[in-house]
């Protein structure tokens, strides 16, 4: 890296003050779509018209909508929006699709374990189309609130933030601060490496380090209950081999287990996982998710994963230390005032609590959602342990 990037780097994240402080709506993206009420409390679908002056009026009926693991252009692949299956609860937009009723558990008649081999973190939908208002379908309804105008039930704005630039929510109530106010920070941040999308997914592209989802009791049918799986980091590809990260494990025993995991109609879900799942952003610093939902999309033959999905929630005070210690590591001033000021930027997203709550306290929490393609891979032995970091601000 050169120093003239990471000075990019620093003012983009300085810049953040204006895109979460401005209280104007910005002027919405042609072809950009977000959901609408319907009559009979359905959802529709209003579409930003070709001049992005505006949103077109609500289109109502049958179809419309989608599972939460949308694709940015209004549809979903986790689920259809309102379908449900004998017994069990309903798919409801933005919402992980719930259990299938009266399943049988995994049957172990195809065990995989899935690499993520792209994170798509919110510039781009999942059809890889440049869009401002992708995040609105990564992610799911954390708070189960949605959004748009009234914020009374809402945690307080964090360090002078507008309620109004970071509180309305994406599609079907999708909470995703993180996709709309610092993923454009960090798309200019990242310019001089070329697009944001394959710029944080370097690491991943070459074999350097990877997210696996261990699934030994998958089976080839379409409903399980439970199906009960794992995460740990990936390290050291060789061909489909991916050796597994130390600081994922205790003893032989991955830290985020997710024992009330099931499948529904072809879609594994990992339930909320009390735990950390850890993502290295291009490899320049790691975020810690807290209250973390995987959803994952299988293929007939299980060798799969498409537009799969991570909601969670990011505390804001170890997000804005993450930020510190990056901006530490470039240039030892940043370790003073300067650094302070780019951490209060980082606070301004705030947007619940950091238990995936709402309350009248001060938000300090920031939602998160990525979306995640993967493949059918072998994870082999431990990989040696990552470097000690080193505390660049003493």
């Amino acid at each position: 890296m050169h120093i003239s990037h990471w000075t990019l780097t620093f003012t983009a994240l300085v810049s953040i003050a204006g895109s979460v402080s401005c209280g104007d709506a910005p002027t919405c993206a042609a072809g950009d779509q977000k959901a609408c009420a319907c009559p009979g409390g359905e959802s529709g679908v209003q579409v930003c018209a070709s001049d992005g002056s505006a949103y077109e009026t609500c289109q109502c009926g049958s179809g419309v909508g989608g599972g939460g693991a949308g694709d940015g252009q209004g549809g979903g692949t986790a689920g259809s929006g309102g379908t449900s299956m004998g017994g069990a609860a309903p798919i409801v937009p933005g919402e992980p699709p719930p259990p299938p009723y009266d399943a049988d558990a995994g049957d172990s008649s195809a065990p995989r374990t899935f690499a993520v081999t792209h994170i798509y973190w919110g510039s781009r939908t999942f059809d890889g189309v440049e869009s401002a208002g992708a995040w609105k379908s990564f992610g799911y309804d954390i708070d189960h609130q949605t959004t748009t105008t009234s914020f009374g039930n809402h945690c307080k704005p964090r360090s002078g933030a507008a309620a109004a630039s970071v509180f309305p929510d994406g599609d079907f109530g999708i909470d995703n601060a993180f996709g709309k106010l610092l993923v454009p920070v960090l798309k200019t941040a990242l310019s001089s490496r070329g697009d944001l999308e394959e710029a944080s997914n370097e690491t991943i592209s070459a074999g350097q380090r990877t997210l696996l989802f261990d699934l030994p009791t998958l089976g080839t049918g379409s409903n399980y209950d439970p199906v009960a799986g794992a995460y740990f980091g990936g390290r050291n590809q060789t061909g489909e081999d991916w050796q597994k990260a130390p600081s994922s494990f205790n003893g032989d025993t991955p830290k985020l287990q997710f024992p009330a995991a099931y499948v529904r109609e072809d879609t594994w879900v990992s339930g909320i996982a009390e735990g950390d799942l850890d993502i290295s952003f291009g490899g320049a610093f790691v975020i810690h998710l807290h209250h973390v939902v995987v959803t994952g999309p299988l293929d007939g033959a299980r060798e799969q994963i498409v537009h799969g999905m991570i909601s969670g929630v990011l505390d804001t005070e170890e997000f804005a230390s993450t930020i510190g210690e990056y901006l530490g590591a470039i240039d030892v001033s940043f370790c003073g005032v300067a650094g302070s000021g780019v951490m209060n930027q980082m606070r301004q997203a705030s947007d619940i609590m950091n238990d995936g709550t709402q309350s009248q306290s001060t938000c300090n929490g920031i939602s998160i959602g990525l979306g995640f393609d993967a493949v059918a891979v072998t994870a082999v032995g431990l990989a040696p342990p990552d470097p000690t970091p080193v505390d660049p601000c003493p």
